[in-house]
Protein backbone atom coordinates (compact mmCIF):
# COMPACT_ATOMS: atom_id res chain seq x y z
CA UNK A 1 0.00 0.00 0.00
CA UNK A 2 1.49 3.32 -1.07
CA UNK A 3 0.60 6.37 0.97
CA UNK A 4 -0.63 9.28 -1.15
CA UNK A 5 -1.69 11.96 1.37
CA UNK A 6 1.25 14.30 1.93
CA UNK A 7 2.46 17.19 4.08
CA UNK A 8 5.70 19.16 4.24
CA UNK A 9 8.08 19.02 7.18
CA UNK A 10 10.03 22.05 8.41
CA UNK A 11 12.84 21.70 5.87
CA UNK A 12 10.48 21.02 2.96
CA UNK A 13 10.74 17.23 3.07
CA UNK A 14 7.59 15.55 1.76
CA UNK A 15 6.06 13.22 4.33
CA UNK A 16 3.52 10.70 3.00
CA UNK A 17 0.83 9.37 5.29
CA UNK A 18 -2.46 7.48 5.46
CA UNK A 19 -5.42 8.23 7.74
CA UNK A 20 -8.04 5.73 8.85
CA UNK A 21 -10.78 5.36 11.46
CA UNK A 22 -12.66 7.82 13.68
CA UNK A 23 -12.21 9.06 17.23
CA UNK A 24 -9.20 10.49 19.10
CA UNK A 25 -6.04 10.49 17.00
CA UNK A 26 -3.00 8.22 17.29
CA UNK A 27 0.17 8.69 15.26
CA UNK A 28 2.18 5.51 14.57
CA UNK A 29 5.95 5.93 14.15
CA UNK A 30 7.53 2.88 12.50
CA UNK A 31 10.98 1.39 13.12
CA UNK A 32 13.95 0.35 11.01
CA UNK A 33 13.55 -1.38 7.62
CA UNK A 34 9.83 -0.65 7.80
CA UNK A 35 7.21 1.63 6.26
CA UNK A 36 4.05 3.05 7.73
CA UNK A 37 2.18 0.21 6.02
CA UNK A 38 4.23 -2.29 8.05
CA UNK A 39 1.70 -1.63 10.83
CA UNK A 40 -1.45 -1.62 8.74
CA UNK A 41 -2.95 -4.62 10.58
CA UNK A 42 -2.44 -2.86 13.92
CA UNK A 43 -3.91 0.35 12.52
CA UNK A 44 -6.97 -1.51 11.21
CA UNK A 45 -7.69 -2.83 14.70
CA UNK A 46 -7.03 0.49 16.45
CA UNK A 47 -9.21 2.32 13.93
CA UNK A 48 -12.27 0.69 15.53
CA UNK A 49 -11.96 3.31 18.30
CA UNK A 50 -9.36 5.83 17.09
CA UNK A 51 -8.30 7.87 14.08
CA UNK A 52 -4.94 6.38 13.14
CA UNK A 53 -2.22 8.18 11.20
CA UNK A 54 0.47 6.02 9.60
CA UNK A 55 3.38 7.79 7.91
CA UNK A 56 6.52 6.81 6.03
CA UNK A 57 9.55 8.25 7.78
CA UNK A 58 11.77 10.43 5.59
CA UNK A 59 13.63 8.75 2.73
CA UNK A 60 11.41 5.70 3.05
CA UNK A 61 8.48 4.70 0.88
CA UNK A 62 6.72 7.75 -0.55
CA UNK A 63 8.38 10.25 1.83
CA UNK A 64 11.13 12.13 -0.01
CA UNK A 65 13.75 14.33 1.67
CA UNK A 66 14.93 17.44 -0.13
CA UNK A 67 18.41 17.27 -1.67
CA UNK A 68 20.00 19.54 0.95
CA UNK A 69 18.50 17.64 3.88
CA UNK A 70 20.97 16.38 6.50
CA UNK A 71 19.79 13.25 8.26
CA UNK A 72 19.76 13.51 12.05
CA UNK A 73 17.46 13.11 15.02
CA UNK A 74 16.23 16.70 14.86
CA UNK A 75 14.91 16.20 11.33
CA UNK A 76 12.96 13.12 12.46
CA UNK A 77 11.54 15.11 15.39
CA UNK A 78 10.42 17.84 12.99
CA UNK A 79 8.66 15.25 10.83
CA UNK A 80 6.85 13.81 13.85
CA UNK A 81 5.90 17.33 14.94
CA UNK A 82 4.38 17.96 11.52
CA UNK A 83 2.27 14.81 11.90
CA UNK A 84 1.17 15.81 15.40
CA UNK A 85 0.14 19.27 14.21
CA UNK A 86 -1.75 17.79 11.27
CA UNK A 87 -3.57 15.15 13.32
CA UNK A 88 -3.90 17.04 16.61
CA UNK A 89 -3.04 13.66 18.12
CA UNK A 90 -2.84 13.21 21.86
CA UNK A 91 -1.41 9.69 21.52
CA UNK A 92 1.68 8.19 19.87
CA UNK A 93 2.56 4.55 19.30
CA UNK A 94 6.21 4.18 18.30
CA UNK A 95 8.38 1.19 17.44
CA UNK A 96 12.14 0.64 17.86
CA UNK A 97 14.00 3.61 16.32
CA UNK A 98 10.63 5.36 16.13
CA UNK A 99 10.44 5.04 19.92
CA UNK A 100 13.84 6.76 20.23
CA UNK A 101 12.49 9.62 18.09
CA UNK A 102 9.44 9.85 20.33
CA UNK A 103 11.50 9.97 23.52
CA UNK A 104 13.51 12.87 22.12
CA UNK A 105 10.32 14.56 20.89
CA UNK A 106 8.84 14.43 24.41
CA UNK A 107 11.77 16.40 25.84
CA UNK A 108 10.57 19.60 24.17
CA UNK A 109 6.98 18.94 23.10
CA UNK A 110 4.25 18.61 25.71
CA UNK A 111 0.97 18.39 23.78
CA UNK A 112 0.85 14.58 23.72
CA UNK A 113 -0.94 12.98 26.67
CA UNK A 114 0.00 9.31 26.33
CA UNK A 115 2.69 7.41 24.45
CA UNK A 116 3.29 3.73 23.85
CA UNK A 117 6.89 2.74 23.13
CA UNK A 118 7.66 -0.68 21.68
CA UNK A 119 11.25 -1.67 22.51
CA UNK A 120 13.33 1.48 21.93
CA UNK A 121 16.94 0.35 21.20
CA UNK A 122 18.44 2.65 23.82
CA UNK A 123 22.08 1.78 24.42
CA UNK A 124 23.01 1.95 28.12
CA UNK A 125 26.63 1.60 29.20
CA UNK A 126 27.54 -0.14 25.95
CA UNK A 127 24.59 -2.55 25.97
CA UNK A 128 24.42 -2.33 22.15
CA UNK A 129 27.46 -3.19 20.05
CA UNK A 130 27.49 -1.22 16.80
CA UNK A 131 30.72 -2.68 15.36
CA UNK A 132 28.85 -4.80 12.81
CA UNK A 133 27.90 -1.59 10.99
CA UNK A 134 31.41 -1.36 9.52
CA UNK A 135 30.74 -4.53 7.56
CA UNK A 136 27.22 -3.32 6.72
CA UNK A 137 28.55 -0.05 5.26
CA UNK A 138 31.08 -1.89 3.09
CA UNK A 139 28.43 -4.28 1.80
CA UNK A 140 26.05 -1.43 0.96
CA UNK A 141 28.86 0.43 -0.82
CA UNK A 142 29.53 -2.72 -2.86
CA UNK A 143 25.81 -3.16 -3.65
CA UNK A 144 25.74 -6.43 -1.70
CA UNK A 145 22.26 -5.77 -0.37
CA UNK A 146 21.41 -9.31 0.71
CA UNK A 147 24.71 -9.60 2.56
CA UNK A 148 23.98 -6.31 4.29
CA UNK A 149 20.61 -7.65 5.40
CA UNK A 150 22.21 -10.80 6.82
CA UNK A 151 24.78 -8.66 8.63
CA UNK A 152 22.00 -6.51 10.07
CA UNK A 153 19.97 -9.46 11.32
CA UNK A 154 22.96 -11.14 12.92
CA UNK A 155 24.56 -7.98 14.29
CA UNK A 156 21.35 -6.68 15.85
CA UNK A 157 20.66 -10.16 17.30
CA UNK A 158 17.29 -10.28 15.52
CA UNK A 159 18.15 -13.36 13.46
CA UNK A 160 16.48 -16.68 14.32
CA UNK A 161 18.91 -19.18 15.82
CA UNK A 162 19.00 -21.21 12.62
CA UNK A 163 20.01 -18.13 10.62
CA UNK A 164 23.12 -17.76 12.77
CA UNK A 165 24.32 -21.25 11.84
CA UNK A 166 23.55 -21.34 8.12
CA UNK A 167 26.42 -20.17 5.86
CA UNK A 168 25.89 -16.86 4.11
CA UNK A 169 25.95 -18.28 0.58
CA UNK A 170 23.04 -20.59 1.43
CA UNK A 171 21.08 -17.71 2.98
CA UNK A 172 21.68 -15.60 -0.13
CA UNK A 173 20.38 -18.38 -2.37
CA UNK A 174 17.31 -18.78 -0.21
CA UNK A 175 16.54 -15.07 -0.29
CA UNK A 176 16.99 -14.94 -4.06
CA UNK A 177 14.50 -17.80 -4.46
CA UNK A 178 12.05 -15.90 -2.26
CA UNK A 179 12.55 -12.90 -4.52
CA UNK A 180 11.70 -14.99 -7.58
CA UNK A 181 8.40 -15.95 -5.95
CA UNK A 182 7.52 -12.46 -4.73
CA UNK A 183 9.46 -9.73 -6.52
CA UNK A 184 7.43 -6.93 -4.92
CA UNK A 185 8.30 -7.82 -1.31
CA UNK A 186 11.99 -8.46 -1.98
CA UNK A 187 12.31 -5.24 -4.00
CA UNK A 188 10.64 -3.24 -1.22
CA UNK A 189 13.00 -4.76 1.35
CA UNK A 190 15.97 -4.06 -0.91
CA UNK A 191 15.11 -0.36 -0.92
CA UNK A 192 14.73 -0.27 2.86
CA UNK A 193 17.91 -2.13 3.84
CA UNK A 194 20.27 0.81 3.10
CA UNK A 195 18.15 3.11 5.30
CA UNK A 196 18.98 0.97 8.33
CA UNK A 197 22.15 3.04 8.76
CA UNK A 198 19.91 5.98 9.70
CA UNK A 199 18.17 3.99 12.43
CA UNK A 200 21.53 2.96 13.85
CA UNK A 201 22.61 6.61 13.68
CA UNK A 202 19.66 7.48 15.93
CA UNK A 203 20.69 4.76 18.38
CA UNK A 204 24.25 6.11 18.39
CA UNK A 205 23.02 9.69 18.90
CA UNK A 206 20.92 8.66 21.90
CA UNK A 207 23.25 6.22 23.64
CA UNK A 208 23.69 6.96 27.35
CA UNK A 209 20.97 9.64 27.35
CA UNK A 210 18.86 7.78 29.90
CA UNK A 211 19.05 10.44 32.64
CA UNK A 212 17.69 13.12 30.32
CA UNK A 213 14.32 11.36 30.23
CA UNK A 214 13.68 11.97 33.94
CA UNK A 215 11.91 15.21 32.99
CA UNK A 216 9.31 13.53 30.77
CA UNK A 217 5.91 13.83 32.45
CA UNK A 218 3.88 12.08 29.75
CA UNK A 219 2.08 8.88 30.72
CA UNK A 220 4.07 6.12 29.04
CA UNK A 221 3.44 2.46 28.32
CA UNK A 222 6.62 0.49 27.64
CA UNK A 223 5.93 -2.63 25.59
CA UNK A 224 8.39 -5.49 25.24
CA UNK A 225 8.46 -8.89 23.61
CA UNK A 226 9.31 -11.94 25.67
CA UNK A 227 11.36 -13.33 22.77
CA UNK A 228 13.40 -10.17 22.12
CA UNK A 229 17.18 -9.73 22.63
CA UNK A 230 18.52 -8.95 26.09
CA UNK A 231 19.66 -5.40 25.26
CA UNK A 232 16.08 -4.39 24.45
CA UNK A 233 14.87 -5.79 27.76
CA UNK A 234 17.68 -3.89 29.49
CA UNK A 235 16.52 -0.64 27.89
CA UNK A 236 12.90 -1.21 28.99
CA UNK A 237 13.97 -1.97 32.55
CA UNK A 238 16.02 1.21 32.87
CA UNK A 239 13.35 3.35 31.22
CA UNK A 240 10.79 1.96 33.66
CA UNK A 241 13.05 3.07 36.50
CA UNK A 242 13.68 6.50 34.95
CA UNK A 243 10.43 7.77 33.45
CA UNK A 244 8.21 9.32 36.17
CA UNK A 245 4.92 8.00 34.78
CA UNK A 246 5.75 4.69 33.12
CA UNK A 247 4.30 1.21 33.23
CA UNK A 248 5.56 -1.88 31.42
CA UNK A 249 3.87 -4.81 29.73
CA UNK A 250 5.78 -7.79 28.33
CA UNK A 251 4.07 -9.79 25.61
CA UNK A 252 5.58 -13.24 26.01
CA UNK A 253 4.58 -14.48 22.56
CA UNK A 254 6.15 -11.51 20.74
CA UNK A 255 9.60 -10.54 19.57
CA UNK A 256 10.87 -7.20 18.19
CA UNK A 257 8.42 -7.25 15.27
CA UNK A 258 5.41 -7.96 17.46
CA UNK A 259 3.50 -4.90 16.24
CA UNK A 260 4.16 -5.60 12.55
CA UNK A 261 1.65 -7.08 10.13
CA UNK A 262 0.68 -10.73 10.57
CA UNK A 263 2.12 -11.63 7.17
CA UNK A 264 5.52 -10.39 8.37
CA UNK A 265 5.36 -12.52 11.53
CA UNK A 266 3.91 -9.96 13.93
CA UNK A 267 1.13 -10.31 16.48
CA UNK A 268 -0.66 -6.96 16.07
CA UNK A 269 -3.87 -8.09 17.80
CA UNK A 270 -1.95 -8.78 21.00
CA UNK A 271 -0.24 -5.38 20.81
CA UNK A 272 -3.58 -3.69 20.11
CA UNK A 273 -5.04 -5.23 23.28
CA UNK A 274 -2.27 -3.68 25.36
CA UNK A 275 -2.84 -0.30 23.70
CA UNK A 276 -6.62 -0.40 24.21
CA UNK A 277 -6.16 -1.18 27.91
CA UNK A 278 -3.65 1.64 28.37
CA UNK A 279 -5.81 4.23 26.60
CA UNK A 280 -9.12 3.36 28.18
CA UNK A 281 -10.49 6.07 30.51
CA UNK A 282 -9.53 5.73 34.17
Amino acid sequence: MKFTDKIKSTDGTIIAYHKMGTGPSIVIVHGGMELGSSHLDLANTLSQKYTVYLYDRRDRGASVAIASSRYCMQEEISDLMAMIQLSQAKYIFAVSAGALITLQFLLTNFSVEKVMLYEPPLSINGSINFKYMRRFDKEIASQKILDAFITTMRGSKMAPSIMKMIPRFILRKGMKKMGEKDNHDIDALGKLIPTFKHDVQLAVETQDTLDSYKVIKTQTLLIGGGKSPKYLKTALHHLQETLPHASTVVLKKCDHIGSSNKQAGGNPDLVAQAIFMFLQPA
